[in-house]
């Protein structure tokens, strides 16, 4: 993708080459909204019960930043209820910006209401693809269960990263092109490997984890 991506990591900036310009997106990951005071996972701890809180907060802190766009890379919920959708949604409709939302594997069937599974957004001429990869059988959970490789898009939105944890090693079960970019989540850290870059969770070690990215 012959764009420029300038990401802006909590006041810190961090160009890479390219001309300058056009579209700021912003990205969360990981909310898991939900009544758990605390979970954690291997090194990762994380704030469900602070979830849809931390949510409006980031949205309104990229607003102010002026983005166009907002990114959630799946398991938007903890254990799937349904309140924390409509909670979630409502938050989008009060501050009218645009919300990608990408299913990951703490969601469940309930997530239509924040809106579809697979589907092609784009902005200002950049095609984001928006790819479930959590409701397939483990060997194949690769763009939800889609029969054919998912549709040529600029950049991939999809909850699982493509790599073998730990590593910037690809696994097989992920029919991704090796040089799409391609974002995801579900690590709960950032990690980049070439044109993969992976988001931390929304309210990691109780910070607010958001990213901005100028794309154009």
């Amino acid at each position: 993708m012959k764009r420029c991506l300038t990401t802006v990591i909590l006041g810190a900036l961090i160009l890479f080459p390219a001309q300058c310009g056009a579209s700021k997106v912003g990205i969360v990951s990981d909310i898991h909204a939900g009544k758990q005071k605390k979970r954690t996972a291997g090194t990762s701890v994380i704030y469900p019960k602070k979830a849809v809180r931390y949510f409006e907060r980031a949205v309104k802190k990229m607003q102010s930043k002026g983005v166009d766009l907002i990114i959630s890379l799946g398991d938007t919920t903890n254990k799937g209820k349904k309140k924390y959708y409509k909670q979630l949604k409502k938050i989008e409709k009060k501050y009218g910006i645009k919300v990608l939302w990408v299913k990951g594997n703490h969601d469940d069937r309930d997530f239509s209401i924040l809106g579809p599974e697979n589907y092609v957004y784009e902005l200002n001429g950049i095609r984001f693809v928006v790819i479930n990869t959590s409701d397939c059988p483990k060997r194949k959970r690769i763009a939800g269960c889609m029969k054919d490789a998912p549709p040529k898009g600029d950049i991939y939105l999809q909850h699982h990263a493509p790599l073998i944890k730990g590593t910037c090693d690809w696994r097989d079960d992920f029919k991704n092109g090796k040089s799409d970019v391609i974002w995801s989540g579900h690590w709960h850290k950032e990690i980049t490997c070439g044109n993969i870059k992976i988001f931390p969770a929304l309210t990691e070690h109780k910070q607010l984890q958001y990213r901005i990215i100028t794309i154009n």
